[in-house]
């Protein structure tokens, strides 16, 4: 009888476990938030504790990965052989299952801290969609095989380009820029085809002239929410954040608010949008209704925003988000003002990070260049639980799936899990 009293309660715990699970499809995770709904999550770690694997890989890079039950999709260049690719990795043990990709030989200009293949892979459980730039937009079948490639043409800016693709519906939406030629469109994920474009609509001072005189452009990744009743898809541009009708590009709404830069995905949560200005440019947060012009609605403005360029979280009336210098900080989401903000542990080198937050069982976790992982609750009152070193420099951000971490440095991929006995 306690045996099978035993087997009983084993079968329930893990049927609980796998309920939990989720897959991370995409850059900022299930509902592209940052926010895991998963409880079973580690929060303490270090080069051999809670190590459940570690893999070398090819060249360093900014991408994140995304993950889809037994699989792992990893974004690479191989600079030598001006190659951009895609990996899938056995999520058991880290080992390589296929690896394709396209050469592009072109002069591509970027950031020496932006890496080629900066863009993180999106997949639907059927096929997994790369953007490499100018290289090109791919997707493949889980077994590797090409499916489609659409060339979009040229990307021209000396930052190179950051956005990651999104899938909605059958539409592959992508970021296409910074740099002279900056659009919006819309793929069809099943062929590759276009089926709109947009053009970011820059301010009288950017039209007619060489755009890349003037420093300015969006690496943000859009980001569908419901809102009014319908989806909407935002996209923080140069100086205003735009919403757009997904399956067409049609104009719903647009707030102005912001600088020249911007890097940080919009965030949404609890009804309020909130934009973040990069480079101590301007940020803002309004709960949009209806169409137009709803610059006049604003909730709360900042003129000269901190550095900041990771995407941050709301939560319970709370807006949480990290800035270039390694500061968390949490603010109330209805009127801006500051309730905590504190310098997180470097744990290494450098405490700066250019990571974005995830949230998984009410802790935060942010990550900065030093490869170290702070681990803070999520509430009104700062509570540090842990802070955990790999000592591997990174600008990657975490992923959460299925109770196990996946943290991408310049050197290597860890796989982070709880080891239990």
């Amino acid at each position: 009888m306690l045996s099978i009293r035993f087997a009983v309660l084993l079968s329930l715990s893990l049927f609980t476990l796998e309920a939990f699970s989720e897959n991370w499809p995409n850059w900022r995770g299930p509902n592209s938030n940052g926010i895991s709904g998963e409880s079973n999550v580690p929060t303490i770690w270090d080069r051999e504790t809670n190590v459940k694997w570690r893999i070398d890989l090819p060249e360093r890079g900014n991408s994140t990965p995304s993950v889809w039950e037994d699989k792992i999709f990893v974004t690479q260049a191989i600079e030598a052989e001006d190659r951009r690719t895609l990996m899938c990795l056995n999520r058991e043990d880290g080992s390589l299952l296929w690896q394709s990709g396209v050469t592009y030989t072109k002069k591509e200009p970027t950031h020496k801290a932006n890496p080629y293949c900066s863009a993180s892979a999106v997949t639907d459980g059927e096929r997994v969609i790369a953007w490499y730039g100018p290289a090109g937009v791919s997707a493949y079948d889980f077994e590797g095989k090409e499916l489609w490639h659409t060339d979009l043409g040229d990307l021209d800016h000396m930052w190179g380009y950051g956005s990651s693709p999104i899938l909605y519906k059958d539409l592959v939406i992508i970021n296409f820029g910074p740099g002279n030629r900056e659009f919006l469109v819309a793929l069809n994920k099943e062929t590759g085809k276009e089926i709109w474009r947009v053009l970011p609509q820059h301010d009288q001072e950017f039209e007619g002239n060489d755009k890349s005189e003037k420093l300015h452009g969006s690496w943000n990744t859009p980001k569908v929410i419901r809102n009014n009743d319908r989806d909407e898809l935002l996209i923080n541009w140069s100086h205003r954040t735009i919403a757009y009708n997904p399956m067409t590009g049609e104009e719903y709404w647009r707030c102005n608010g912001l600088g020249d830069l911007s890097y940080a995905n919009p965030i949404w949560g609890e009804g309020t949008l909130v934009a973040l200005g990069g480079y101590h440019g301007p940020s803002f947060a309004v709960a949009p209704k209806g169409d137009g012009d709803l610059t006049e609605t604003r909730l709360w403005t900042v003129d000269r925003s901190p550095l900041r360029l990771g995407s941050g979280i709301i939560l319970d009336g709370h807006l949480y988000i990290p800035d270039m210098q390694g500061f968390l900080e949490c603010i109330k989401l209805d009127n801006g003002e500051s309730i905590w903000k504190e310098r997180l542990e470097k744990g290494g080198p450098s405490g700066e990070t250019w990571s974005s937050l995830v949230l998984a069982d009410g802790n935060l976790y942010l990550m900065n260049k030093s490869g170290t992982t702070s681990v803070v609750k999520a509430k009104p009152e700062f509570e540090l639980v842990s802070v955990n070193p790999l000592g591997e420099h990174t600008n990657a951000s975490t992923v959460i799936s299925n109770g196990e971490i996946f943290i991408r440095t310049d050197e290597r991929l860890w796989c982070i899990a709880e080891q239990k006995q």
